[in-house]
């Protein structure tokens, strides 16, 4: 038995199965309103190959919830659809002065792109490790999206990532309050994390690509995306760190992730829910305060890098006060 399980029955790990559809459909309910309002709807080469991107993802996390699937194999399926959106010209070609880089070549922003993609996938498919919590996080971030797409007037991105919204919410319900031993609790799998995962890329690379005939300049173009993912995406990163100083495998699965820390010191998963989710938000409204101030978004990474390690300190002490 996997001890890093914390329930003792059985539970349908097919919640995400529900997303894709859900997606799709309303993204088609969309286009079709924004159709009949007079306004042309074009279909571009970019949605062609994330329609493309999605379904892969999708079919591989159904896969893997099945039976199983071999690490190589999904992280496989998963390079093929991260390839897909450089290879239909939508890829990372300015970091707007992170390191002291702006515009970069295509040489660079097209593997940087693969990886990113890849990397948020599997990070919210590890951050998925108690209820409700990948769920939370991903409305967080889409939420934001709402805001930024409505105000550049993408009303169809808009009406897309507003139906994923209300199908995380709804699988949240299950999720938080179903009960395992009476079939009413269901868990998202890989084929709903690995989704989300790659949706949120998507909507992060719509929002910094340079292409003033998509979006306007904007000095925050990077920033807003790496501060909406702080948590799962600083957590992996330190957990890769820590498993490399231990000689570990990347695949080996283990409780060092935040979540798993703060269980140890004695919350339940709605605790640690809530802890991570003000934490996600308090991160949001620190970066922000910073970008009122004219700090730059370097200074601002590191404040953000510096405050999660402390936090992780922390948590290390009080563990093993526990213990």
């Amino acid at each position: 038995m996997d001890e890093r399980k914390l329930h003792s029955t059985n539970v349908p790990r097919l919640g995400g199965m529900a997303f894709l559809p859900s997606m799709l459909l309303s993204f088609m309910i969309a286009i079709v309103v924004y159709h009949f309002s007079c306004v042309e709807v074009k279909i571009n080469l970019w949605t062609v190959g994330v329609v493309s991107g999605m379904v892969i993802v999708y079919v591989t996390g159904l896969f893997d919830d099945f039976s199983e699937l071999a690490p190589k194999y999904k992280y496989f399926a998963q390079f093929i659809a991260a390839s897909l959106m450089p290879l239909c010209g939508l890829y990372l070609n300015n970091l707007y002065g992170l390191f002291g880089l702006y515009e970069i070549s295509p040489y660079f922003g097209v593997p940087l792109t693969i990886f990113l993609i890849m990397f948020v996938n599997n990070s919210i498919n590890l951050i998925d490790g108690i209820d409700g919590l990948a769920a939370s996080l991903c409305i967080i971030a889409l939420i934001v999206y709402v805001a930024v797409f409505i105000h550049f007037d993408f009303v169809v991105y808009a009406a897309l990532v507003t139906g994923i919204i209300g199908v995380l919410v709804a699988y949240m319900y299950f999720n938080i309050f179903g009960n395992a031993e009476k079939g009413t609790k269901i868990f998202m799998g890989d084929s709903g994390s690995l989704l989300l995962g790659y949706m949120l890329s998507f909507f992060a690379l719509k929002h910094c690509v340079q292409n003033e005939s998509v979006m306007p300049d904007r000095d925050y173009a990077l920033l807003l995306p790496l501060t909406i993912m702080i948590v799962p995406t600083f957590d992996v990163v330190r957990v890769i760190i820590v498993r490399k100083m231990h000689g570990l495998s990347m695949s080996q699965p283990d409780k060092r992730h935040i979540h798993h820390k703060l269980l140890a010191v004695g919350l339940n998963q709605h605790q640690a829910l809530g802890v991570l989710v003000v934490s996600q938000l308090c991160f949001i409204a620190l970066n922000y305060a910073l970008w009122l101030m004219d700090i730059n978004c370097n200074i601002i990474v590191a404040v953000d890098a510096v405050v999660f390690v402390f936090c992780n300190f922390i948590l290390n002490a009080l563990k093993k006060d526990e213990e």
